[in-house]
């Protein structure tokens, strides 16, 4: 295995969001396209620790289809996010921000064949839409408990990527990407309880 650490933390973000999914699926809509998105992100992170620690022993075009399976799951993750957090609005808003979320979900993915190794615009795009989560669910219920935990979700998966973009290997104590998984996991967390708190009695 050729980095076990951070194949290890990939695969832990995987067993921790398929089981959110699970708990997530036995709700109604909301839920569920929730459950979803936690589910496409584990998808990322099983087939991102796959190629991070199986890569160098498959061929170049395996190891493709591993890295870009990754950023398109991303990107539905993102996509899913966004639905579940506009579907409580009324009919007209709730399918044009549907509308807006298909639209973006096809402008990634047509950039993906331009760009197919690129991934901080798919960690950009997923930050930016916890970001909008976030205001969508203050506008609806801004005095909701479950408010806090998405903004601390949404404020912990920025210090994730800042410490994935800003640690220098060199003086890193900590591999950059097992650092981001870890505190990945706990942002994942802190979602997966406020859509527990907002929607599952």
């Amino acid at each position: 295995m050729a980095e076990p650490f951070v194949t290890l933390t990939d695969f832990a973000i995987t067993l921790q969001t398929f089981a959110f999914a699970i708990w997530l699926w036995r709700g109604g809509t909301v839920e569920r396209l929730w459950a979803l998105a936690f589910a496409a992100v584990g998808v990322a992170a099983l087939l991102g620790g796959s190629y991070h620690g199986f890569g160098e022993g498959i061929s170049y075009f395996q190891q493709l289809i591993l890295w870009q399976g990754m950023v398109v799951a991303v990107s539905l993750a993102s996509f899913f996010m966004l639905v579940a957090a506009s579907w409580s609005f009324p009919p007209p808003w709730r399918y044009g921000w549907l509308i807006l979320s298909t639209l973006k979900l096809a402008c990634f993915l047509w950039a993906w064949d331009d760009f197919p190794w690129l991934f901080a615009p798919r960690v950009a795009d997923y930050l930016m839409t916890l970001i909008v989560v976030a205001v969508l669910w203050r506008r609806q219920n801004p005095s909701h408990p479950s408010q806090g935990w998405l903004i601390a979700g949404v404020a912990i998966s920025i210090l994730a990527v800042l410490l994935l973009i800003a640690t220098p290997s060199e003086v890193a104590v900590v591999n950059a990407l097992v650092a981001y998984h870890l505190v990945s996991i706990v942002s994942l967390f802190c979602i997966f309880w406020g859509v527990r708190l907002r929607f599952l009695k």
